[in-house]
């Protein structure tokens, strides 16, 4: 083949390449990549970048990595453009520590990073809440003489927002204005939402009025994270606030919104309002999910509606759906913060009886109701169950246990307390009837 022959068939075939990225054809990309290969037609970087952003689009990752051997070992050496692509399709597909190794490899191959994928490497440090190397990937940008974009401050808020760590997202927030990189409403959410995590209500309150003042609508995203940062504030008059003024924009409310605004009618204690909230969601017929109906327990357990959560509980059931862990933690809680331990101990057995394991959530409520009531036996019987099971005691935990053996103590006349098993909560049960140990 002549090599005009060969340069109109490589034109031609990268041609063909691109038109399979467009309808996401990596299969055929991969075949041609191959033929290529056996009609000794020698591919260049482009070829292979551009098989391996067809695969990034399928989140064929392993093939990818396939594709990029292949180039280290035939040639030619990846590029920039090659790693770009492999770190996004590691991030698609939830491999940040495969992101980050390629990072490492292109240090080690010395080449010099874009902002493209610099702004990927953010994104993989989100995924593995690797925050302190997202900020030390920002703080880079200045040596590599490259310039962060909107993506660059929005991957790195976010990596900060998953951690907790509010006051380094609010600080890239303000570094984006030091250098005039307007804010957009994603980085805006992304920096509510850290607040949130954070339970700084007044400062999502004012992130979210300066959204209004730089022309910009807040969105669904930006009322539900400011709803909730009031919620951990236990400000729930403030939350019910922004709720009306959602309305009034026109914004509908989400399963995420209403979870919140229950929440935190919940710790307000005003359990009437979460009530009325999670009627008016259904009666919209909308479908409540796990996390609403176990937000509503919580919030009928604040206003000691020990039958109201358990009423709420028998609905879920009745639905078809499955209770979980959290669900019966809150129930349970409900019926210690009435003084109910008899009920407390019948959700304890329906939980056990699911098959799911008991968490420090399960036996805190459980053995404080016991101590509330003076049933120290079956505390005792408890602690038995703690024993057996290598359960490891928080502080709440070695309190209420030293409460039970002081009320053991001071009531053991009869020598029971040499024998504290008599009780029916002797072993968590499978749903087999079988022994369940952690």
């Amino acid at each position: 083949m002549s090599r005009q022959g060969i340069g109109r068939s490589l034109r031609d075939i990268k041609d063909a390449l691109n038109a399979h990225k467009k309808a996401a054809q990596w299969s055929q990309s991969v075949a041609m990549l191959v033929e290529m290969r056996y009609m000794k037609v020698r591919s260049d970087a482009v070829t292979y970048n551009t098989v391996v952003s067809t695969l990034g689009r399928a989140k064929q990752w392993a093939r990818a990595v396939q594709i990029f051997q292949d180039m280290q070992h035939y040639g030619p050496a990846p590029s920039v453009v090659t790693y770009s692509a492999l770190v996004s399709i590691f991030v698609k597909c939830h491999r940040w520590q495969a992101a980050l190794s390629c990072w490492e490899d292109l240090h080690r191959r010395a080449l010099q990073p874009n902002t493209i994928l610099i702004n990927a490497v953010i994104s993989a440090c989100d995924s593995g809440k690797q925050w302190m190397t997202a900020l030390s990937l920002f703080s880079g940008f200045a040596s590599q003489k490259l310039h962060p974009d909107v993506t660059t401050f929005s991957s790195t808020i976010t990596a900060c927002a998953r951690a907790h760590f509010w006051p380094e997202a609010l600080g890239v927030l303000a570094e984006s204005r030091r250098q005039t990189v307007a804010p957009d409403l994603v980085m805006y959410n992304a920096s509510i939402n850290a607040c949130d995590k954070g339970a700084e209500w007044p400062r999502a309150v004012a992130l979210l009025r300066e959204i209004e003042s730089r022309d910009l609508r807040p969105d669904t995203i930006s009322y539900n994270s400011t709803i909730s940062a009031c919620e951990r504030g236990w400000e729930w008059t403030q939350a019910l606030s922004f709720f009306a003024e959602m309305q009034r924009n026109h914004l509908q409310a989400t399963v995420v919104t209403c979870a919140a605004l229950i929440a935190a009618c919940g710790r307000g204690q005003h359990w009437q309002g979460a009530v009325s909230l999670f009627e008016n969601f259904s009666s919209l017929g909308r479908q409540p999910d796990i996390v609403m109906y176990s937000t509503l327990i919580s919030a009928c357990a604040w206003g000691h509606q020990w039958a109201l959560s358990l009423s709420v509980l028998a609905r879920i059931q009745g639905e078809g759906l499955k209770p979980d862990i959290v669900v019966y933690n809150s129930a349970i809680s409900a019926c210690e913060k009435a003084s109910e331990w008899q009920q407390a101990c019948l959700v304890f057995e329906d939980m056990n009886c699911s098959g799911l394991a008991p968490s420090v959530g399960s036996y805190v409520p459980l053995l404080s109701a016991f101590s509330k009531a003076g049933q120290w036996q079956h505390a005792l019987s408890l602690v038995v169950v703690l024993d057996r099971s290598g359960f490891k005691l928080d502080p709440a935990m070695r309190r209420l246990v030293v409460t039970a053996y002081q009320q053991a103590a001071a009531s053991d006349s009869r020598g029971a307390l040499r024998d504290p098993r008599r009780s029916p909560l002797v072993a968590p049960r499978t749903s087999d009837g079988s022994e369940q140990h952690q």
